[in-house]
């Protein structure tokens, strides 16, 4: 008995961490993603620390303890986030000029998607943290049953698949 009220009260826990500390976690993330691998890891590690916190989840390994949550890294959700936005552009449900952001790239390779991006050359690590630039390499990776979805609502529902990882 004591183990299921242990449990239920790690799952409001968390329900309390997902409400109230994510959402500033995950704020204006397209505008503004961690570029270094050492403030990713400082970002992931608030969500890595609670999740340890909680009864019963100490001695899982942090991809574990997601699991048995039911929930994502951190940057799984940021780089879905981005492919989201990248989505609402290419189809114009934002209204925001995507030739000043991507470049078509018309290569006939059969095993990319339809709307393959054009990565262009960046020579820092600030230009190659830019949206644009960050986006087009988890975008072209995506198969052609992803990008062809008929709106943002079942781009988002196959997005929920995948994980991706540091």
């Amino acid at each position: 008995m004591l183990r299921c009220f242990q449990s239920r009260d790690s799952g409001l826990l968390m329900h309390a961490f997902i409400i109230f500390v994510r959402p500033i976690l995950e704020y204006c993330s397209v505008v503004w993603s961690p570029a270094f691998k050492k403030d990713i890891v400082r970002i992931e590690a608030v969500q890595r620390r609670f999740t340890k916190r909680l009864s019963g989840y100490s001695k899982l390994y942090y991809d574990e303890r997601l699991a048995s949550l039911n929930c994502e890294s951190l940057y799984s959700r940021r780089v879905k986030c981005d492919l989201v936005m990248c989505y609402q552009m290419l189809t114009g449900s934002v209204n925001i000029d995507t030739n000043a952001f991507f470049t078509r790239s018309y290569l006939s390779t059969t095993r990319v998607n339809s709307m393959k991006l054009f990565k262009p050359q960046f020579t820092s690590v600030r230009h190659g943290n830019f949206f644009a630039n960050r986006v087009i390499s988890h975008w072209n990776s995506l198969s052609n049953s992803f990008v062809s979805s008929s709106s943002v609502a079942s781009f988002k529902c196959k997005l929920r698949s995948l994980n991706f990882h540091l």
